[in-house]
C-alpha cells in the first residue's frame, strides 16, 4: 500500500548560507520524503489510538463512571499528536542529515517515553535520557523537577510508578474534558496546540540536549559525525507497530 508524503521536496526552503551539493540535497529529500511518510502513518495511528480511548470515556460518562487510567491515556495520546504535529511543522527547516536525525530522534524518544515504550524500541536509550533530564533540572533552560518526575513515571524508569499518571503536567484537564466532549474539535485542536502545559518543541529540546549529552558520555563518535538516520526510521516503523 501506498501512503501519500507528508512533506513535499520541492516546497522545501533552504536556509540562507546552507546550500548544499546536488547530492546531498537528493538524500536529503528521499529521506524527508520517508520521514514524512512515517510520520502520517504515526498521526494515524495516535488518532485511532485517542479516538478509541474517547469512545471510552463517552460510553463511562453516560454510566457517570471515570476511569482515571482511561483520561491519562487520552491525554497521552494527545499529546502524542501534538509533538507529531511539532515535527512536521518543523521539517520545512530541516537542511541536512543531521538536521533530520536530531529532530526524529527527539520525537521517538519523546513519544517512547510518555507511552513507556521504552522497552520495545531498540535505539531508544530512555533511561540515559533521563539520567541526564535530571542534571539539568534546575539549571537555566532546564527541565524542572515535576517534569522529570512525570516523564520517570510515564516511561517506566521511575520504581515508584503509582497507578496514578501525572498526565496533568503535559496536559490540562480542561483539554481533556473538551475532547471528551466534542472530539469533532480534535484536528483544530491539536492544529493550535491548545491546552497544552508542557510545550512540546521545549520538551523535544531538552530531550535532544539530554541525548547529545548521553551520546558523548557513551562516546558514539561514529554517530555523531555520520547520523544513523535509517535507524531511527526503523525505530519509527517499530514503534508503530508496537502501538
Amino acid at each position: 500500500m501506498k501512503f501519500k508524503p507528508l512533506i513535499s521536496g520541492s516546497g522545501r526552503k533552504t536556509p540562507a548560507g546552507k546550500e548544499k551539493p546536488a547530492k546531498e540535497t537528493e538524500d536529503i529529500d528521499v529521506l524527508i520524503l520517508r520521514t514524512g511518510t512515517q510520520l502520517n502513518e504515526l498521526e494515524k495511528k495516535f488518532t485511532l489510538i485517542l479516538n478509541k480511548e474517547l469512545a471510552k470515556a463517552r460510553y463511562n460518562k453516560e454510566r457517570g463512571v471515570k476511569n482515571s487510567a482511561n483520561y491519562s491515556r487520552i491525554g497521552i495520546a494527545y499529546y502524542s499528536l501534538n509533538a507529531i504535529k511539532s515535527v512536521q511543522e518543523r521539517m520545512n527547516e530541516v537542511a541536512s542529515s543531521r538536521d533530520l536525525y536530531t529532530t526524529v530522534n527527539s520525537l521517538g524518544r519523546t513519544i517512547g517515553t510518555i507511552n513507556g515504550l521504552n522497552n520495545n524500541i531498540g535505539h531508544m536509550d530512555i533511561k540515559g535520557v533521563m539520567s541526564n533530564l535530571k542534571k539539568m533540572t534546575g539549571q537555566s533552560g532546564g527541565a524542572s523537577k515535576e517534569l522529570v518526575s512525570a516523564l520517570e513515571k510515564l516511561s517506566g524508569v521511575d520504581t515508584k510508578m503509582t497507578d496514578t499518571v501525572p498526565i496533568e503536567t503535559l496536559v490540562s484537564a480542561d483539554v481533556i474534558e473538551r475532547l471528551i466532549n466534542s472530539g469533532d474539535e480534535l484536528s483544530e485542536m491539536v492544529e493550535s496546540h491548545e491546552g497544552l502545559n508542557q510545550n512540546t518543541d521545549d520538551v523535544m529540546n531538552l530531550i535532544n540536549k539530554a541525548l547529545e549529552d548521553t551520546t558523548r558520555e557513551t562516546g558514539s563518535s561514529v554517530q555523531i559525525s555520520e547520523p544513523d538516520t535509517e535507524a531511527v526510521l526503523n525505530d519509527i516503523s517499530a514503534m508503530i507497530a508496537s502501538l
